[in-house]
């Protein structure tokens, strides 16, 4: 049955119809082969994208900044890699937690898999977020935790946004005055919000004609579930104001499928390769949610 607390309509899957009384289970449709948002990605992110430039952090710690449609206020603290990893011992815990220094361990990493020099990697730890979007007014550090620190890096250096659930904090490389940064940022919160639920769930999700089913790894499972619940978390949260404008709508809701899409699809070739199975040269996609008019 639709769950009318949620801006979209539920699908079952005829092969789920087992777990139709999961109540965790808010939607499934049907699989889809070959989506076609993966041709209209470029566009989508052209729309609702900016560049992820952080040079006026440098300038402006503290103050408020705008686009077209957001606008957001912050207080921050703005570094370079290569700067931070000159200090001396002493300064360096004079200025980061242990926190901070997990945080900038995992942008060391990220940017050597990236093959970036420390010179060209900046970063940003945000110590208030308050963002207004039309209408709505969103104090992201009231949604999680106050042990979580949310930290912007430059473009480029991670394969995409992500969330530490052990030592809680966020990193997101996406200009958060667009409305595509935003989406993600509320994604990865999302995964903060659903935490305690999300490691409840081990066996909702399968995928035709790919090697996900039932009989798989819970973790494997679980983790597609979670992504799943992060994008609707990220979409319940700005559906007031997205349903305004229908364009606007059709983007963020596509944009959060291609996401998801390229999430399954990567999660699908890592699963296969651990249980020495060949990678799916065309895995299907659960169409995980459709927006009621």
């Amino acid at each position: 049955m639709p769950d009318s607390n949620l801006p979209f309509r539920p699908y079952l899957n005829p092969e789920m119809a087992q777990y139709e009384n999961t109540s965790s289970l808010k939607d499934f449709s049907q699989t889809l082969s070959n989506p076609v948002f993966e041709e209209e990605s470029a566009e989508i992110d052209r729309r609702i994208l900016l560049p992820n430039d952080l040079a006026f952090f440098k300038n402006s710690p503290e103050g408020i900044q705008k686009s077209d449609l957001i606008e957001f206020s912050y207080k921050s603290r703005f570094y370079n890699l290569a700067q931070v990893e000159r200090l001396e011992d002493d300064e360096f815990l004079r200025l980061f937690s242990e926190q901070e220094e997990s945080i900038i361990r995992s942008i060391h990493i990220n940017s050597d898999l990236s093959d970036i020099h420390p010179n060209e990697v900046d970063f940003v730890i945000l110590d208030e977020l308050k963002i207004q979007f039309g209408e709505l007014e969103l104090d992201i550090y009231s949604l999680i935790p106050q042990d979580y620190k949310i930290v912007l890096v430059d473009e480029g250096i991670l394969d995409s946004s992500k969330v530490d659930l052990l030592d809680n904090y966020i990193l997101l490389d996406k200009n958060i005055s667009s409305l595509g940064g935003l989406l993600t940022l509320l994604h990865e919160v999302g995964h903060v919000v659903n935490q305690d639920e999300d490691y409840e769930k081990e066996e909702l999700v399968t995928f035709k004609g790919a090697t996900f089913t039932i009989d798989q790894p819970a973790d494997y499972k679980r983790n597609i579930v979670t992504e799943r619940d992060a994008s609707l978390f990220a979409l319940k949260t700005l559906w007031k104001e997205l349903r305004k404008d229908p364009q606007r709508k059709k983007d963020s809701v596509n944009y959060l499928k291609i996401f998801f899409y390229s999430y399954c699809l990567n999660y699908l070739k890592e699963s296969n390769a651990s249980l020495g199975l060949s990678e799916p040269t065309d895995p299907n996609y659960v169409d995980f949610f459709e927006p009621l008019p």
